[in-house]
């Protein structure tokens, strides 16, 4: 018997595309937005989440004609899945820059962080190996958060580290409406002793992002919850959690 070959696919020159892209059949209503998208991957740099390859090297690319290649630049930008910035040298046009943001029906991000078309989104950093023969972008492009040594104690102290970014927003927001961090502070203190006490898997534990949330989830633990008159009769652990659920309105 002849022995199988195994192929390594390290030394293979391979582009990342995100499953939510291929995958989707809801949000791309012309053919070649798919496809372009996939290119603009092609030539991204795996630090700042650029390209700028130009409109002709794309159509080429994608089998179509430049103009094809414009309006669905355009419709991705519109999407929120891009961010188109022009580049000149001096009066001369150069080719755009191309920066490929969060996809934003994920919901909470990378990819947990959606984002809405309106407000620009941030590029993300999966987009696999560097284009060949293209120039390194400078390293300034990539966005980074300084998280707050205030929020990152409230993090520190919440039962379920999911959604930074968002939950760091939503904290500047609160903060903005004169809510006091330490107040925050005290009520992500009071939920995870709760959620400690009842033995809450992570699953029903809610996301820091809708605890800090416009909803104000927060309100409802300043004061440790007052514990039941009568005890809970004994069940399994979905009935527990189901009754825990309903009697402090937790919410996925």
């Amino acid at each position: 018997m002849t022995a199988l070959e195994v192929l390594n696919k390290k030394e293979w020159h391979y582009t990342i595309v995100e499953n939510a892209i291929i995958d989707d059949t809801e949000h791309f209503d012309k053919v070649f937005d798919k496809l372009v998208y996939i290119v603009l991957c092609r030539f991204a740099n795996r630090e700042s989440s650029a390209a700028h390859p130009s409109v002709s090297k794309i159509a080429r690319m994608c089998g179509c004609a430049d103009n094809t290649v414009r309006e669905s630049l355009k419709r991705l930008e519109k999407m929120g899945l891009i961010k188109i910035q022009e580049r000149k040298n001096g009066q001369v046009q150069q080719s755009n820059l191309y920066f490929l943001l969060d996809i934003p029906w994920l919901g909470t991000s990378p990819h947990e962080g959606g984002t809405s078309p309106g407000e620009g989104g941030v590029p993300h950093h999966m987009k696999g190996p560097p284009s060949h023969g293209e120039p390194e972008l400078n390293k300034k492009n990539k966005k980074h958060i300084n998280y707050t040594s205030v929020f990152e104690s409230f993090w520190s102290i919440y039962p379920r580290k999911i959604g930074k970014k968002e939950a760091f927003k939503n904290w500047n927001t609160r903060l903005k409406e004169k809510v006091s961090p330490d107040t925050l502070i005290l009520a992500a203190t009071n939920y995870a002793k709760l959620c400690k006490e009842r033995g809450t898997s992570s699953d029903y534990i809610m996301h820091p992002s809708t605890f800090l949330g416009p909803n104000e989830k927060y309100v409802d633990y300043i004061s440790p919850p007052e514990p039941s008159e009568t005890p809970k009769p004994s069940g399994s652990k979905e009935s527990d959690e189901d009754d825990f659920l309903t009697k402090y309105g937790y919410r996925r």
